[in-house]
């Protein structure tokens, strides 16, 4: 970049960023550059970058694997929604993908975003390309985003300047989809223990609707921060049968769920991090399948939704007749 653009420029002394946020001290900006040198440890670490970010809990995040590179998950972006992880949601093209970036020698690595596109070049090639950035674009704050493993940061220069390619996602049609549940009515987190029992939990207070987004997921992280005594929430839909019959629900989730078909419970399982093998990161997909004991009339479908890390997230199909409905607000 021509020093002419620059907002800032930072030379050495190098900065070992620590586990966490350190921000770039520069102004907000919605569209812009950044490059940076950069050193990665080999072994397990994470190290990327949070933009447009109105504080440390919420951005879009962009962040390569230290101990994957050479693999389909080297490079990873999400949105960032109150402080959580999301790479167990937002996988696929423009999500997630393959990379081989060198480790223990200097790169500089190159960060250009405009509107909803975004792209990560290494020494001046493209790495990574991002079409479909989730939030909102919006000025905002730009820092280092790292977790294990170690990194050497140097010459730091931000730019209001864009040198990028355009390109328009492809539309992510989830109500092409006839089966999918296309919204959720979502309560505020509680505590785990409330959905140990054979009963679905009464819980009082404001519910908000969460609509299947990517990859049919609706992303409950947009609800609220996490906390050991509130890392669950109940998720649940109205469904309208006109005679008592079966259906079935294929579902996606994370980290733990206890399914509830008119109170009672019909569905228990875990699907967390590492939970299956060692590489087993958790993914959401429509991997499991509940039946569905519907009564004539009215039923209720509740979901409740544990999570420690990696994205919390719910998603359904509903397999039943024609005169099996769902119904929306």
């Amino acid at each position: 970049m021509n020093q002419a653009e620059l907002v800032s420029i930072t030379h050495s002394p190098e900065l070992a960023a620590v586990h966490g946020i350190t921000w770039i001290d520069v102004p907000e900006i919605e569209n812009g550059t950044v490059e940076v040198d950069l050193k990665l440890s080999k072994g397990r670490g994470f190290t990327g970058l949070l933009f447009r970010a109105s504080d440390e809990m919420n951005g879009e995040k962009f962040y390569l694997r230290h101990h994957q590179q050479g693999k389909p998950d080297a490079w990873q972006y999400h949105p960032r929604y109150n402080g959580h992880q999301a790479y167990q949601i937002y996988q696929g093209d423009g999500f997630a993908g393959n990379t081989n970036v060198p480790q223990d020698e200097w790169i500089t690595l190159t960060l250009a975003f405009s509107g909803d596109n975004a792209q990560v070049s290494v020494n001046g090639d493209v790495i990574a390309t991002m079409d479909d950035l989730k939030r909102e674009s919006i000025k905002g704050r730009i820092g280092f985003w790292t977790l294990f493993g170690e990194r050497s940061i140097r010459n730091i220069r931000v730019s209001e300047q864009v040198d990028l390619e355009v390109m328009k996602a492809a539309d992510e049609d989830v109500a092409a989809d006839p089966n999918l549940i296309q919204s959720w009515r979502v309560s505020q987190p509680f505590e785990a223990a409330q959905v140990q029992s054979f009963m679905q939990p009464e819980i009082i207070g404001p519910v908000v609707t969460v609509k299947a987004s990517h990859r049919g997921i609706a992303d409950l992280n947009t609800v609220a921060p996490i906390a050991d005594d509130k890392n669950t929430v109940l998720a649940s839909i109205e469904v309208t049968s006109e005679t008592k019959q079966k259906a079935e629900l294929e579902f996606g989730f994370s980290d733990k769920t206890a399914v509830y078909v008119n109170g009672a419970l019909a569905y228990r399982g875990a699907d967390k991090f590492r939970s299956r093998d060692y590489r087993f990161l958790g993914t959401v997909g429509f991997y499991d399948t509940v039946t569905l004991d519907l009564n004539a009339g009215l039923n209720t479908i509740s979901v409740g939704v544990s999570e420690k890390e990696g994205g919390w997230a719910i998603a359904g199909r509903l397999l039943a007749d024609e005169t099996v409905k769902v119904v929306y607000d």
